[in-house]
């Protein structure tokens, strides 16, 4: 049988003009330079990966999110390390809530887009979450967790903590697609949107504004510490 996971990246999006056999640069294929660049830790070790990723980021694609994944993997190597070169174009150009594409609609896609936000984020120091003494107690049931854990942790997570709120949203929809708790494939799969969907309507407003203070600079949620872009991977490579 089909798994809900299964049902969120079986198919094709064509919207975005790039079904898993298109052409996103010269000589690769959707699915081929999927898998290139999860297979290498540093794309350098890849030179004609490499050229594909700069091609990409240069001339852009009719495939917005192999444009978006591209930047954001040059990213650190067009602006070296600094995280002050960095920070504004991730408030920017590269701000996930500005490709005008769901995130239910990333992790259906195969795109490594959380992937290449964590990898990201991992050259760097997380960023100071005011809610950031709960991260260690959250992560101990993170990771695995079960959705009725995931669900006291979205019920208990306080108003003014948007990010764990995400996360724990999150949490419940990663946790859906291995429950194996006998409900109906249409009941979990709808399910699993919409705590995707939940997540995305609690970060989107707060992190994708044109006009931000500082403390809403999409940059920020990038450096989050907590495990947001890791179960949004997991959940899109379930």
């Amino acid at each position: 049988s089909v798994s809900a996971a299964q049902s969120l990246t079986s198919f094709e999006i064509p919207d975005f003009a790039c079904g898993r056999s298109s052409e996103v640069a010269p000589g690769w294929t959707v699915d081929a330079f999927n898998n290139a660049l999860l297979a290498h830790d540093d794309i350098r070790q890849d030179g004609e990966l490499l050229t594909a990723a700069v091609h990409l980021s240069q001339h852009g694609s009719n495939c917005t999110l192999a444009e978006a994944v591209a930047g954001l993997v040059v990213l650190p190597l067009m602006l070296g390390g600094s995280w002050d070169r960095q920070a504004p174009v991730l408030d920017s150009s590269t701000n996930l809530f500005h490709l005008s594409v769901p995130l239910v609609e990333i992790v259906r896609s195969g795109f490594p887009v959380f992937w290449a936000y964590s990898r990201l984020a991992g050259q760097h120091e997380a960023w100071s979450d005011p809610c950031v003494d709960l991260v260690e107690a959250y992560e101990q049931v993170f990771q695995p967790a079960s959705v009725s854990i995931c669900m006291e942790l979205a019920e208990l997570t306080p108003s003014h903590c948007p990010v764990a709120a995400a996360t724990a949203a999150v949490c419940v929809a990663l946790a859906l697609t291995t429950a194996g708790d006998g409900k109906a494939f249409t009941e979990t799969a709808s399910e699993v949107v919409r705590h995707v969907c939940l997540a995305e309507s609690i970060l989107r407003p707060i992190y994708g504004a044109v006009n931000h203070g500082e403390e809403s600079r999409f940059s920020n949620l990038v450096l989050t510490p907590w495990p947001l872009w890791r179960n949004l991977h997991e959940l899109q490579q379930t």
